[in-house]
């Protein structure tokens, strides 16, 4: 990230992991919720990155 123009910018825009709590307890094609562990979401989010 880069906030050298007053406001935090990606400097990459193709590998930014995005999530909106507008998608519900969907993340990565998974259902997250209180069950899930933490150890399950990290991988989740490796998983997705390129």
């Amino acid at each position: 990230m880069d906030d050298s123009e007053g406001y935090v910018a990606y400097r990459n825009e193709n590998v930014v992991l995005r999530y909106s709590t507008g998608s519900g307890p969907e993340f990565a094609e998974t259902i997250v919720d209180r069950s899930t562990k933490p150890d399950e979401v990290a991988d989740l989010i490796l998983a997705s990155m390129p």
